[in-house]
């Protein structure tokens, strides 16, 4: 668990806030925490909180979000709406060797997409990996949907190195803290789905 200042260390280091504007940054999380980010935040009664690897992405996907333009409600709605799948972006980002990104199209930052019950979360927010090894056709189709005008994308790669490098110099085991996500393979989505992306078929 990390304390608020640890919290705020390790996104100001992984989003390279300069110290000029440490303050500003400090009220944009308090601006967050009000409004319900990350879960469980906003509870008055508790007077300090500790936060566990689920804030501390939460929130650092609302805030990449919001860098790509959302407001902090559409931000804080996408992360709610995609939290299971990006969790297993995460995860996959743990296991792999080479850049996963997650690809959100414009229709559903809109929230025009409705999936059915039975589809699958990457027909409104791919995950893709970068895999030097796949056949130039797999390539181009990952180029395609990177590309896509009206779409935007989150590298869960930059993410997981960014917030790691972030804890290194806060002096944070991050290693300790990342195991907690292990626990996330064990869950089910809505559908029942596993988020283990080991166990995809």
């Amino acid at each position: 668990m990390l304390s608020f200042s640890q919290f705020e260390n390790t996104l100001a280091g992984h989003f390279e806030v300069h110290d000029k504007q440490r303050e500003k940054f400090r009220m944009r999380l308090k601006q967050l925490q009000r409004m319900g980010c990350p879960k469980g935040a906003n509870n008055r009664r508790v007077t300090r909180m500790a936060y566990c690897p689920d804030h501390l992405l939460e929130t650092t996907f609302v805030l990449e979000l919001m860098q790509l333009g959302l407001s902090p409600e559409r931000a804080i709605g996408q992360v709610r709406t995609w939290w299971d799948w990006l969790r297993t972006a995460f995860l996959r980002a743990r296991d792999s060797s080479y850049p996963i990104v997650i690809a959100f199209t414009q229709g559903d930052f809109a929230g025009l997409i409705k999936l059915e019950g039975d589809a699958k979360p990457a027909e409104g927010a791919p995950i893709i990996g970068i895999d030097p090894a796949d056949s130039a056709d797999q390539l181009r189709q990952s180029l395609l949907a990177l590309t896509r005008s009206r779409g935007s994308v989150i590298n869960i790669t930059d993410v997981l190195t960014g917030l790691t490098s972030a804890m290194k110099k806060a002096d944070i085991e991050s290693a300790f803290v990342w195991a907690a996500t292990e626990a996330w393979r064990l869950e089910v989505d809505a559908e029942g789905r596993s988020l283990d992306p080991r166990k995809e078929k």
